[in-house]
């Protein structure tokens, strides 16, 4: 497709943007073209300008990566098996002049950049001039006509008629982040009161959104699996939590006078719950200790998961203090800070990038 008129940065390999084209339509939130649809993501209307020859690079390496992802989940969807090297052929040249890397595993497939020096910049790699620049141009104000549309979806919020008001809300949400700046502005000068609750019912499906250039710094990399196991994912998390737990318990009864949990770091610090007596995890509960998908065996002083590269004492109450980073869990990792919560990040993201500092096996 050729490169939109209002846009200012159009990577080589290129995606679409703007009206729908002839022959597709869109209905109930989807977008629909003969038989095949799709659900579009809600437009945030943050610029990714690049004021730099390495940024234009990093960023057209990213949707380069992305075309070849999808070329594998198109030969995994039609074969139901992962391609090797061969079956994928050649893949796009990276931009700077060398083919995309297949990393074969079981049941997974790993995407790369191969010149190490061009595997992504992270964020604190950027230089001063770049931030700013990123700054100046990550606002961008909505079409005119968006604009307008919102007001008017706005407005009708006051409607008597029910109908018109949810479909006004749905309205609002498939335009995101992009309501945002106008929603805020209703609340603070609406003074309908049965109005104002609609607003503020709605408000927390249009949170502000960080600047879009704030997600693309990572390493140039993306795993494929064969099978997606969202039961594995649960049980990593379930897994982090309950050890967490666990530990709380070995606080109380076994952390002495000064409450502490043990001093031991790395997956140590998760093993010391059996070494306890009577043992917190015994002999038939070992399971606990191990990734479902990371193919190790759970058995005495086996641990799977990484636990704080430091005494834990020392750790603030968001510090990651466990990781499953296996790559069975395709292109999230597993994380639970010392608060105890559990989520899933974003592989080689800036929160998993901070849990490998963090921990340590």
């Amino acid at each position: 497709m050729r490169k939109p008129d209002r846009v200012r940065f159009w990577p080589e390999g290129g995606f679409w943007v703007g009206p729908l084209p002839e022959g597709v339509t869109w209905k109930e939130g989807r977008v629909l073209s003969g038989t095949q649809s799709v659900e579009p993501a809600a437009p945030g209307w943050n610029a990714i300008v690049p004021p730099t020859d390495r940024l234009r690079a990093h960023y057209s390496a990213r949707v380069r990566l992305q075309l070849a992802r999808a070329a594998v989940e198109a030969h995994l969807h039609l074969h139901r098996t992962l391609p090797s090297a061969a079956e994928l052929g050649a893949l796009a040249m990276d931009p700077w002049g060398k083919p995309l890397g297949v990393e074969p595993g079981k049941g997974r497939l790993r995407l790369s950049l191969q010149d190490a020096s061009a595997r992504g910049l992270a964020q604190e790699a950027l230089d001063p001039e770049e931030v700013a620049a990123l700054e100046k141009a990550a606002p961008v104000s909505p079409p005119e006509e968006e604009a307008r549309a919102i007001k008017q979806f706005l407005d009708r919020l006051s409607d008597d008629d029910y109908e018109t008001r949810q479909e006004a809300v749905t309205q609002l949400k498939r335009r995101g982040a992009l309501v945002t700046p106008q929603l805020q502005e209703r609340l603070k000068s609406e003074k309908d009161p049965d109005v104002r609750l609609r607003l503020a019912k709605i408000a927390p499906h249009f949170v502000p959104l960080p600047p879009s250039w704030k997600t693309e710094f990572r390493p140039l990399s993306t795993v494929v699996l064969a099978r997606r196991d969202p039961a594995a994912d649960t049980s990593c998390m379930n897994n982090l939590s309950q050890l967490w737990k666990l530990q709380c318990v070995y606080m109380s009864q076994f952390g002495g006078r000064m409450k502490a949990m043990p001093k031991e770091t790395g997956k140590d610090f998760w093993l010391a719950l059996s070494k306890t007596q009577p043992p917190l995890i015994d002999e038939t509960e070992l399971e606990i200790y191990v990734c479902p998908v990371s193919g190790v065996a759970a058995k005495a002083g086996v641990c799977s998961y990484a636990g704080p590269a430091q005494t834990v004492a020392r750790a603030a109450g968001d510090d990651p203090v466990g990781l499953c980073d296996d790559e069975g869990h395709g292109d999230e990792v597993i994380l639970l800070r010392k608060s105890g919560d559990v989520m899933q990040v974003p592989r080689e993201g800036p929160e998993h990038q901070a849990a490998l500092k963090a921990t340590k096996r």
